[in-house]
């Protein structure tokens, strides 16, 4: 037994008050005498669990180190961190955590391979009723090899948990698995879930445009992603959705639809009537884009007059100069926007375009992020004019401190234009 397993054994077995944090990041050599201990521990709240030391048990290992976590009356929170091996998880094991773990809050997994039956995953989905303190529920991503499943049995079952706030899910599995419609309109009608996270490479525009329906009027709500490969016309009831939600602040969609120019004016038309959205990223997943003069100017139209949002993200959006020219000219006149990214995708974009994007930092002092595929001289003003953007804002943030200090008297009145007006 190495030194490193030798110490967490014996942290275990004396119950010492002060250990309720596992972490099992190293290779062990016994697996079970490790799982007998943590069996036995009353102190443990979380537990962090990495590749090293799963990938050096065997599976039945795994599963006896897993089974003995169930043990832990104190468990609280359980995280699986993969640096991309993909290691083995038997269901059953989780299974068995799930079924005795009443003060679970937090489970996440990120990169693992889910080992089992369609019937496994099915009591693996049913038992999460169980956990009557969970928060926050992640699979990002997690893998399923072994024949088709039924995710509406796990989205229906996690639209159950009354204390669910997070929910992120990116599950790989057999293209013949199902999904229900109703399981996802029970989960959109959560009066506690905070953060939707559903990222799965068959989601259709059944699915979404469910959802949409649901949340229209869902106040609870404040993050929305969604990503799906046959994703298309739902955009429409995505726009609709957007147009009189008053809960949503952060908006991800990443589909084929977004390729399509009057999905893209019918999104811009309800960002416009929006007031709520703080950050938006539209990512196109179709090879083609279609894009028209009336597009541009429609974006550009919403973001000069638009006063919420603080981060704008467009990957592979078929931007181009023309495109870069109407941003600019909007951001010359916007004052909340801070984060500009258009680097993914978007290969339209020359020099000109780039210009144009450097041509607005001139003039304007509140964006601090902007990522773009520019080089060269180019890319240097940019980087010059949000450094000094930057240290407008970090400037103007001492002044509000001071002015909250001395009771609402600023102490150097000024300071921030003066600094703003040697650009």
């Amino acid at each position: 037994m190495s030194r490193w397993e030798a110490s967490i054994v014996e942290h275990l077995e004396l119950n010492r008050k002060t250990y309720f944090i596992l972490k099992l990041e190293w290779e062990v050599e016994d697996a079970y005498r490790l799982a007998e201990a943590i069996s036995r521990n009353q102190t443990v709240r979380y537990v962090f669990l990495y590749d090293n030391f799963l990938a050096s048990c065997s599976l039945n290992g795994r599963r006896e180190v897993l089974k003995a976590l169930a043990c832990l009356t104190r468990l609280e929170s359980l995280v699986y961190i993969s640096n991309g091996t993909r290691v083995k998880i038997p269901l059953d094991a989780l299974t068995a955590i799930f079924k005795a773990a009443k003060k679970l809050s937090t489970f996440e997994l990120h990169g693992p391979n889910l080992v089992g039956t369609s019937s496994d995953f099915a009591e693996f989905s049913h038992t999460i009723t169980k956990l009557p303190l969970l928060k926050s529920f992640k699979l990002l991503p997690a893998y399923f090899e072994r024949g088709r499943i039924d995710l509406g049995v796990l989205i229906d079952a996690l639209a159950k948990v009354d204390t669910l706030e997070e929910l992120r899910m990116c599950l790989y599995c057999d293209k013949g698995s199902h999904l229900s419609s109703h399981a996802l309109q029970s989960l959109c009608r959560s009066k506690v879930l905070r953060i939707l996270d559903l990222r799965w490479p068959h989601l259709c525009d059944e699915h979404l445009t469910t959802m949409s329906k649901e949340l229209r009027y869902n106040a609870v709500l404040r993050e929305l992603r969604v990503a799906g490969n046959n994703l298309a016309y739902s955009c429409f009831s995505v726009a609709e959705m957007i147009e009189v939600n008053e809960g949503i602040e952060h908006l991800t969609l990443a589909c084929r639809g977004l390729g399509n120019s009057e999905c893209c004016k019918a999104l811009w038309k309800a960002i416009d009537a929006n007031s709520f959205l703080k950050e938006i990223t539209f990512e196109n997943t179709d090879e083609t884009c279609n894009r028209g003069q009336d597009f541009s100017e429609l974006m550009g139209t919403v973001l000069e007059e638009n006063n919420t949002l603080v981060t704008l993200r467009l990957y592979n959006m078929g931007l181009d100069d023309e495109t870069c020219e109407a941003l600019g000219r909007a951001l010359q006149v916007n004052v909340t926007l801070k984060a500009l990214d258009v680097r993914k995708g978007n290969r339209s974009i020359s020099d000109e375009g780039f210009e144009a994007l450097a041509s607005m930092l001139q003039r304007n002092y509140t964006l601090t992020s902007l990522h773009t595929n520019a080089t060269g001289a180019i890319k240097k003003q940019m980087d010059m004019c949000l450094k000094l953007n930057q240290s407008a804002k970090k400037l103007q943030d001492g002044l509000d401190d001071d002015v909250d200090r001395d009771g609402g008297r600023p102490r150097s009145p000024g300071s921030y234009f003066t600094f703003c007006a040697c650009r």
